[in-house]
């Protein structure tokens, strides 16, 4: 009988993967209730800084499909680390921002970067269809377990 060459699911670049994304997404939406927060401290009015909070999860979900496109064309490793190096300083820079108007460019330019690291990240590791596919629902379980446990852990600290 001959050996079957099967592919493992839980590989160490694939492990890494998922915590790079788990983290990116907890840094992600842990700026949503601070940069509201913020906004309104620089002046804005609350209907703009609630605005200016839903930005990068508006260009995020208005770029994904043309994200995941660029990505099927591109050097995908690489269109991955620039992305997740962009969306990280741009989270970094937040804080940084002293007008209304930069966090909305800033805003604009940390959910252009969410939608290239969020697109690529499930269609990253494997070649394997069946393995793939199980890839993607462990990728998107992380994610949305890190938006999801970060404004929980936010709230927390303010009690």
């Amino acid at each position: 009988m001959a050996a079957q060459n099967k592919t493992t699911l839980w590989t160490k670049e694939f492990c890494m993967l998922l915590l790079v994304n788990l983290f990116s997404g907890m840094a992600g939406q842990m700026t949503v209730p601070l940069v509201t927060v913020y906004a309104k401290e620089l002046g804005a009015s609350l209907e703009l800084a609630s605005t200016i909070a839903s930005l990068m999860s508006f260009a995020g979900l208005i770029l994904c499909p043309f994200a995941g496109a660029v990505a099927d064309r591109v050097n995908r490793k690489w269109l991955f680390v620039i992305a997740n190096i962009v969306y990280g300083v741009s989270i970094f820079f937040h804080g940084f921002i002293t007008k209304p108007d930069g966090l909305i460019v800033i805003r604009l330019i940390t959910g252009i970067s969410f939608a290239f690291t969020e697109t690529i990240v499930p269609e990253f590791p494997s070649k394997d269809e069946r393995a793939k596919k199980a890839e993607h629902r462990s990728a998107t379980s992380f994610s949305v377990f890190g938006f999801s446990r970060n404004p929980c852990l936010h709230d927390a600290g303010h009690y």
